[in-house]
């Protein structure tokens, strides 16, 4: 399951899936980029963002108040000329998935809030224990060069 990505500018393509069933990809921004399937099984297109869709369907509208188009996205052809098409392309990104609001521009380089870091130790804590561990090397040494005179 390829789920919650963001795809930017991918060139020649986002995704490239060959033989492994079954696939599915779900909820995942594809701005300014496409998938690339060469496969011989399953897949299961659902619940994506094109960024190109509206150019590509200027006719299509929303289906009540879901957020999805009324038509579907079709991936063009592929390997033996297979068609996928997304049954239930989305209007707005997925905003879980780290993308930007429909009318920002994307980010191209991953943001981090203060959360996702992991806490690092003080200095203090990291000076005090490499004072310790060389004075227990020291001290190890020292003895054990005693020992052999």
């Amino acid at each position: 399951m390829i789920k919650h990505n963001v795809f930017i500018d991918c060139f020649p393509s986002a995704i490239f899936i060959d033989w492994a069933m079954p696939n599915v990809v779900t909820e995942n921004n594809f701005i300014n980029s496409k998938i690339d399937i060469q496969i011989y099984g399953q897949l299961e297109l659902d619940r994506n963002y094109w960024s190109n869709y509206e150019a590509l369907y200027p006719d299509a509208k929303e289906i009540g108040d879901t957020g999805i188009w009324d038509t579907s996205y079709d991936t063009g052809p592929h390997a033996g000329r297979l068609l996928f098409f997304d049954s239930n392309p989305l209007i707005n990104h997925i905003v879980s998935a780290g993308a930007p609001g429909r009318n920002e521009k994307p980010t191209p380089v991953p943001t981090f809030s203060p959360s996702d870091k992991e806490p690092q130790p003080p200095l203090t804590t990291i000076l005090i224990v490499t004072i310790v561990s060389v004075t227990i090397v020291s001290i190890s040494l020292s003895i054990y060069f005693k020992k052999k005179k």
